[in-house]
C-alpha cells in the first residue's frame, strides 16, 4: 500500500471533521452549545470528550502538510516559484471568503466588526490581523511554505526515524511546559514585534507535527506499517476491529490523563490508524467530500455560531444535528466559493491570452 492524494485527502477530512467538533463541543457550563442530552456531571457534557479529544486536528494538518512539503521536495518542486503559486493558489481563496464574509456582515449586521474599519479590512488582506479564530493557522501555513524547504526540514534530513521523533516529541512537550507555565514571557509595546513573536510562537508550535509528516513520507511509513499489519491479520474485519479497539483505548486514555502535552503522540496514532483502515466506499465518499472542502470548511466555519451569525448552530439544540447542520451550510458555501474561484482563474487565463 501507498500513500497516494486521495489518502492525503481523506486525512484532512477526518483532520477538518476534529477542527469541527473541536470548536463546538470542547466546551463547559455556560459556554456548552445547545442541548446535550448525556452529561458527566453539571457542567461537562459527554460530547466534551470527543471535542477534547478533537484537540489533534492541528497536528493532523501539519503532517498532512509536512507530508506534502516532503514529497514536493523529494520529487525536486521545491522552488520559490512553485511554492509562490501554491500560497497565492490558497491566498485567492482565502481572499475570496474574506470578501464574500465582510459583504454578507454588512448586509446582515451593519459591519461594524466585520469588516470594521477599512484599515482593518486591509490589514486582514495581507494576514495582518484576523476576523475569526481559526485563520491563525493559515498566517502560518503561509509563511511555512515561504521557507526554503532544505532549511524547513532540516531536521528530517539530518537524524533518522527513530532519532527525528525524539526530537519532535521533546520539542512538543519543551513548547507546551513554556506555554503552559509561561516559562519565557515576551511582553512588547511595539504591535509590530508583538505580531512578529505571535507568529513565531505559532510557528514553532506546529512545526514538529510538519517534520512527523515528512518523516512519514521519507521513510514510506504508512506503506510499510499497513503492509506488516495486513500480513500479521489475515481478516479484513479483525483489522477493522483492531483499529477501533486500539482508536477506543487511545481515546479513553487521552480523555482520563487529559493532558494537551499528549496530543502529538495521539495525532500520530490516529494519523496511522486511519491510513491503515481499509474504508468501504460510503466512508471513502464521506471523508473525500470533507476533504475536497476542508480548506472551505476550515475557512468559514466559525461564522455560523459566532460572529456573524452568532446562534445558529446552536439553534440545532442536539450535537449531532449541529455537527451535520454546521458541516452541510459550510459545504454549500464551499461550493460557491469553489465556483467563484473557477470563475476567477477561467477570466485570467483568458485576459492573459
Amino acid at each position: 500500500m501507498t500513500y497516494n492524494k486521495e489518502d492525503a485527502q481523506m486525512t484532512k477530512g477526518v483532520g477538518i471533521l476534529c477542527m469541527v467538533i473541536l470548536h463546538l463541543f470542547c466546551r463547559t457550563d455556560s459556554a456548552v452549545f445547545g442541548t446535550p442530552l448525556l452529561w458527566l456531571n453539571k457542567s461537562k457534557p459527554l460530547v466534551y470528550l470527543f471535542g477534547f479529544f478533537a484537540e489533534i486536528c492541528v497536528p493532523l494538518y501539519s503532517m498532512c502538510a509536512g507530508y506534502a512539503i516532503y514529497l514536493m521536495y523529494e520529487n525536486n518542486r521545491t522552488s520559490f516559484k512553485e511554492r509562490w503559486n501554491r500560497i497565492i493558489k490558497l491566498l485567492i481563496n482565502y481572499w475570496i471568503i474574506l470578501v464574500m464574509f465582510s459583504l454578507i456582515s454588512i448586509l446582515y449586521t451593519g459591519g461594524n466588526s466585520i469588516p470594521g474599519s477599512i484599515g482593518r479590512f486591509v490589514k486582514n488582506i495581507f494576514l495582518l490581523d484576523s476576523y475569526n479564530g481559526a485563520w491563525w493557522y493559515l498566517h502560518s501555513y503561509v509563511f511555512i511554505m515561504m521557507i526554503p524547504v532544505g532549511i524547513l526540514m532540516c531536521i528530517v534530513k539530518k537524524f533518522n526515524l527513530i532519532n527525528g521523533i525524539i526530537v519532535c516529541l521533546a520539542l512538543e512537550v519543551t513548547g507546551y511546559l513554556i506555554r503552559r507555565f509561561g516559562l519565557i514571557s515576551i511582553q512588547m509595546d511595539s504591535a509590530v514585534i508583538s505580531y512578529v513573536i505571535t507568529e513565531i510562537e505559532n510557528i514553532l508550535r506546529i512545526l514538529p507535527s510538519v517534520w512527523i509528516g515528512g518523516y512519514f513520507c521519507k521513510y514510506k511509513m504508512i506503506g510499510k506499517i499497513s503492509d506488516k499489519f495486513t500480513k500479521a491479520v489475515y481478516k479484513k474485519e479483525s483489522r477493522v476491529a483492531i483499529c477501533l479497539i486500539i482508536l477506543g483505548i487511545v481515546f479513553t486514555a487521552y480523555n482520563v490523563l487529559h493532558k494537551a502535552v499528549l496530543v502529538l503522540p495521539v495525532a500520530i496514532v490516529v494519523f496511522v490508524l486511519f491510513n491503515i483502515w481499509e474504508k468501504g466506499e460510503i466512508s471513502r465518499k464521506i471523508f473525500m467530500s470533507l476533504g475536497k472542502h476542508s480548506t472551505n470548511i476550515w475557512l468559514t466555519h466559525m461564522f455560523f455560531y459566532t460572529y456573524i451569525f452568532d446562534g445558529l448552530v446552536q439553534s440545532f439544540r442536539y450535537p449531532l444535528f449541529m455537527l451535520v447542520g454546521l458541516l452541510l451550510i459550510c459545504i454549500m458555501c464551499s461550493y460557491v466559493i469553489m465556483f467563484i474561484n473557477n470563475f476567477i482563474r477561467k477570466w485570467v487565463n483568458e485576459t492573459a491570452i
